[in-house]
């Protein structure tokens, strides 16, 4: 973000209760927050910020309750609760039963980023094999096209000279044929225009 947008970011807090209740609060499934992943100021109300001195800091029992602009009852209970100072073991999972999901609040907001990472590597293997696969493949179409025109040839001479032995051309395409796949001859994919 640019200086002067208004908007400033803050660390999820280091006690472990704190950590789970505003992990649960986003609303992301398994989202595990490391030291440095932060929270826009924008997911907080006014009234958590001490705003004074230079630096704009969170309250000690500021919660964020604001996301993708959805403010509803869900909110509304969080805050309340929120502006207790001691909470209960049991208040985050009353917190969190709500089935309102935030899938993704900004434009910016991405996994965890060691979830990022597996799956950037796991789709760049992906398209590692798939690049191999697909070469085979035209390599393999290119040999088949090969034995198609010598076949295409060969007969174009059988037919051009009547006066061969018919039993050395049924050798001859016999041999020929052996070579190519059936399935490049059958009817469903016939091949191209060669001859």
């Amino acid at each position: 973000m640019r200086r002067g947008s208004g908007r400033s970011f803050h660390r999820f807090p280091n006690d472990p209760v704190k950590r789970s209740k505003w992990v649960c609060l986003t609303g992301r499934e398994h989202f595990i927050p490391n030291k440095e992943t932060v929270l826009c100021s924008a997911h907080f109300e006014d009234h958590c910020f001490d705003r004074t001195g230079q630096t704009i800091r969170l309250r000690e029992d500021s919660m964020p309750t604001l996301f993708g602009g959805i403010r509803n009852q869900l909110a509304e209970h969080v805050t309340k609760l929120s502006l207790k100072r001691n909470f209960k073991e049991g208040d985050s999972a009353s917190v969190c039963h709500g089935g309102l999901r935030v899938i993704s609040d900004h434009c910016y907001a991405l996994a965890c980023p060691e979830t990022a990472k597996k799956k950037i590597a796991e789709l760049q293997r992906q398209n590692e094999t798939l690049k191999k696969t697909m070469k085979s493949n035209r390599q393999r179409e290119r040999r088949l096209a090969r034995k198609w025109r010598a076949t295409c040839n060969i007969l174009q001479g059988l037919k051009s000279h009547q006066g061969l032995n018919p039993s050395k051309a049924e050798e001859v395409l016999g041999n020929i044929l052996s070579c190519i796949s059936m399935e490049f001859l059958d009817e469903k994919n016939p091949p191209l225009n060669i001859c």
